[in-house]
């Protein structure tokens, strides 16, 4: 998508994403191209090109990996160019500080 069909995080919050989520870096203007969820078999990401935001179900990763943290999960999305990780499980200061170094929204 060009950046003309982007949208920001702030928008997501605000018209698309469920009532109560929060962003818990601190970009909202980022913007978004694209949205991805993960797949129930491998790869669990298969389509990622950059600029997307990455719907994370900690569940789902650890039926392929049991002992996968969302920091691990939030460091691999950043090498291929997620902006942003959406996830409803619990969010550790670790997570948050990764995201943070790696310029992802969480």
């Amino acid at each position: 998508m060009t950046e003309n069909s982007s949208v920001t995080l702030q928008a997501l919050l605000q018209f698309a994403l469920p009532w109560g989520t929060t962003l818990v870096t601190d970009s909202p203007e980022k913007r978004i191209t694209w949205a991805v969820m993960v797949r129930a078999q491998p790869p669990a990401f298969p389509d990622v090109s950059g600029g997307e935001l990455a719907l994370v179900s900690m569940d789902l990763l650890r039926t392929y990996d049991t002992r996968i943290t969302l920091a691990e999960v939030v460091r691999g999305l950043s090498e291929v160019g997620v902006q942003a990780v959406a996830t409803s499980a619990e969010i550790s200061q670790t997570a948050i500080t990764v995201a943070r170094e790696a310029g992802v929204e969480l």
